[in-house]
């Protein structure tokens, strides 16, 4: 059996009311500069979180297509949801360059150690 890797994270649309600070209007290093209890609580900063689509990533795992549906149980049980709210992406790797691809971004597999 081929073992393949994958993403595995919640569905989006089981995440609801997902907000995420956003700041237009600052540097970074003013965001960098400010508390981050001020940036939950103060209702200065209020006006800068904005609704957001989010997903949730759990974990990555490496494991035979058929397996995927029981190892997917498994995680499920891990973390307490129903397995159905979970989605395991594909992880290509391009064997040409040895070069592993993930939402347009490539990442060298071998360490430089």
């Amino acid at each position: 059996m081929k073992r393949e890797n994958y993403i595995i994270t919640v569905k989006s649309i089981y995440i609801r009311d997902a907000e995420m600070f956003c700041p237009e209007s600052m540097t970074e290093q003013e965001i960098l500069n400010l508390d981050d209890i001020d940036i939950f609580q103060s209702c200065e900063f209020e006006r800068y979180w904005k609704n957001a689509e989010v997903s949730a990533y759990l974990c990555q795992m490496a494991c035979a297509e058929e397996e995927l549906k029981r190892e997917l149980q498994k995680i499920a049980e891990y973390f307490k949801i129903p397995a159905y709210f979970l989605e395991a992406i594909p992880v290509k790797k391009d064997l040409e360059d040895d070069i592993f691809h993930n939402n347009g971004e490539k990442e060298n597999e071998e360490s430089t150690t």
